[in-house]
């Protein structure tokens, strides 16, 4: 994307973002691995008390999910995120030194195989739990070409920097506004498109019951499969003791055609958002409450066989 600069204050402010940024990753690249995760433990700790409304978001969703524990939960999903920052900053030194592969095992990886054999591409679909970029990692190391669907920042230059930076573990990125069309591309060319179907999708989204609530949620892996008749799979990355990351991956399926449209995107999106809610009750921790998942309400929705736009 190229930088819309909007006035020098502006760009001053962007590129002074960019530079903190980057010296944070320096920081934690230079650092042992396990002193840059204590020093990302107490970050996290500054941040519970220092980001309140964020906090609170994530205390008081996980307390309605889990009931009395759910406030441990949440600020324990604090530090997880954290970790799981610093674990990605390092993934392309790690990757280049072996160490990181030793650290993943693949749970379905016939799901994964069986999903490519169709020879449409590969719809892959999480959210942000666990060690979630691990996967993308995975698959790219493996040869295959890896295409991520990101929602882009308003500063320009970080979404550069960013760019740079997932191209350096072998994947992609396709900005939201406009995955559609780049990500029936990307299926064209046989590649595996990951989508985060986590995040609440606004007015545009389809909604879904999820940990309790109805939550708008993308309709975009449904309508790839729909348009394309590539495959979906499921997966998710559960962080192991030691730092070790399990991958597992669900068996695949086509969102079915045969049905009116609207139906075929609910069937599909309940059956992803229901894999992804297991997960998220086996390690909730694991899970980022502080986004405000439930923040649209059903009345705002628009038709389920609409496309994004």
């Amino acid at each position: 994307m190229s930088p819309n600069t909007g006035g020098l204050f502006t760009s001053v402010a962007w590129g002074v973002q960019y530079c903190l940024g980057r010296c944070g990753q320096a920081a934690v690249l230079l650092l042992p691995e396990v002193l840059a995760l204590a020093a990302g433990r107490v970050v996290a700790t500054v941040l519970w008390t220092a980001l309140r409304k964020r906090s609170g978001i994530a205390r008081k969703e996980a307390t309605r999910v889990l009931g009395k524990r759910g406030a441990e939960v949440a600020q324990g999903s604090f530090q997880h995120l954290m970790e799981t920052i610093i674990r990605t900053m390092r993934a392309p030194r790690d990757r280049s030194s072996g160490r990181w592969e030793r650290r993943v095992e693949i749970r379905g990886l016939e799901n994964l195989e069986r999903a490519v054999a169709m020879g449409r591409g590969v719809i892959a679909v999480s959210g942000h739990f666990g060690d979630w970029e691990t996967f993308n990692i995975a698959l790219a190391a493996r040869g295959h070409r890896v295409f991520v669907v990101r929602r882009a920042m308003d500063n320009p230059y970080m979404n550069r920097g960013f760019e740079s930076f997932w191209k350096q573990v072998g994947t992609r990125v396709i900005w939201r506004k406009g995955a559609m069309r780049e990500g029936l591309q990307a299926l064209r060319e046989g590649g595996v498109l990951t989508l985060y179907v986590d995040q609440d999708a606004r007015h545009q989204g389809i909604f879904v019951p999820f940990l309790g609530r109805a939550a708008s949620t993308i309709k975009a892996p449904a309508l790839l499969s729909l348009k394309s008749g590539a495959p979906i799979l499921g997966f998710a990355v559960t962080r192991q003791p030691g730092g070790r990351s399990l991958i597992q991956i669900e068996e695949p399926f086509v969102a079915d055609a045969s049905l009116p449209k609207s139906d075929a995107v609910l069937a599909s999106t309940r059956k992803l958002t229901e894999a992804l809610e297991k997960r998220i009750l086996e390690a909730p921790e694991q899970w980022m409450w502080i986004h405000r998942r439930w923040k649209t309400k059903p009345e705002e929705a628009v038709p389920a066989d609409a496309d994004p736009a």
